[in-house]
């Protein structure tokens, strides 16, 4: 996967090679496009959300065939979607089998421009795709209009999890239903995604594997701690160790943190002091003088407490005094939100 296309507006990356045991590089798919955080009760991880200064888009009903509902948290090219069950369907099968076990981050999509071509292009390495599935939602316009939103997906194999989380690839066929100005702006300035990390008991084995299926390197940037790039300028995926991850988040590991699969996002911010400002109690601001604080609370995708089994320790980077600590992952004005999860069997509700 080489940068994105002219259609996102991003340069082709010079002096990369794919790897050798790739035959050509992923021409249709772009980088990271969203990320899928699920939850039992729909609601409750809305307001959470909204409480740590995001903003929100309409409560949406996706197509009977996924049986699913979601809100979106629009930055400026990539977004997070909070997604939870409504009916069981084959489609939501992995994501009820998820959320037996807990809520959180459950899978990756990636940008395409071709569905179809892009199925095509993973089929011929091997992977045998699931999909395309067209699928759409009914979209609440702020001037108080109705339109739709419409796309194209596919799947990785289901035996294809890199370190535990799924991926898939979205073509939005109606971006101005999706991207809509009026809920791009957050009161805590968040513009990006700036990093997936992933907890996997063996990190190496882990960053390969999504290196052969994105066709991106992967790279050691500390013991225990490899990155993989999605593409372009997007997010990178960073996976982690046990130890690595105990020594970055020691109270997620306490809480009962999950033993596998995406357990932390960073989030770009265009001002860091918003970002303090918007998080409040639930965070820390990071600086030089205080790198090594934690901040802690149990707000993610779910409410207050253990009801959702969750965790999260809010961080701010501004600038290079945290780099010590993440050792160079950290890049300025970023938000760090790490979310750990227990495994909590409860059945799947909106």
């Amino acid at each position: 996967m080489r940068g994105r296309s002219k259609l996102y507006g991003a340069r082709r990356r010079s002096g990369f090679s794919p790897l050798k045991d790739l035959p050509m590089p992923l021409k249709h798919i772009f980088g990271v496009d969203h990320v899928v955080v699920t939850a039992r009760d729909l609601d409750a991880a809305a307001k959470t959300w909204a409480g740590l200064g995001f903003t929100l888009s309409p409560r949406g009903t996706h197509s009977p065939l996924l049986g699913t509902a979601n809100y979106t948290i629009m930055l400026q090219e990539d977004y997070l979607e909070l997604l939870s069950v409504l009916v069981e369907t084959e489609q939501n099968k992995p994501t009820r089998d998820f959320l037996k076990e807990r809520e959180g981050i459950e899978r990756t999509a990636f940008t395409t421009d071709s569905a179809a071509d892009g199925a095509a292009e993973i089929k011929a390495r091997g992977f045998e795709p699931l999909g395309p599935v067209h699928f759409g939602r009914p979209v609440d316009l702020p001037n108080g209009g109705k339109s739709e939103a419409k796309f194209n997906v596919f799947r990785w194999p289901l035996s294809e999890r890199p370190g535990g989380m799924r991926i898939f690839a979205c073509q939005h066929l109606t971006r101005e239903t999706v991207w809509i100005p009026e809920i791009m702006t957050h009161a805590n300035g968040a513009t990006r995604v700036a990093r997936i990390e992933i907890l996997s008991g063996d990190a190496k084995a882990a960053a390969t594997h999504m290196s052969r299926l994105i066709d991106e390197p992967a790279s050691e940037v500390s013991a225990g701690c490899w990155r993989v790039p999605a593409g372009g300028r997007r997010a990178d995926f960073v996976f982690l160790d046990q130890a690595a991850f105990a020594a970055r988040y020691p109270a997620a590991v306490r809480e009962g943190a999950a033993k596998e699969g995406a357990v932390a996002l960073a989030l770009g911010t265009s001002d860091v002091t918003r970002a303090a400002k918007a998080l409040g109690a639930t965070g820390v601001v990071h600086d030089a003088r205080r790198a090594q604080r934690l901040g802690r609370a149990r707000h993610v995708a779910g409410a207050e407490g253990e009801r959702h089994g969750t965790f999260l320790g809010g961080t701010f980077a501004h600038g290079g005094g945290i780099a010590r600590r993440e050792r160079g992952l950290v890049k300025k004005h970023e938000i760090r939100a790490p979310s750990a999860y227990r495994h909590a069997p409860r059945p799947a509700s909106s």
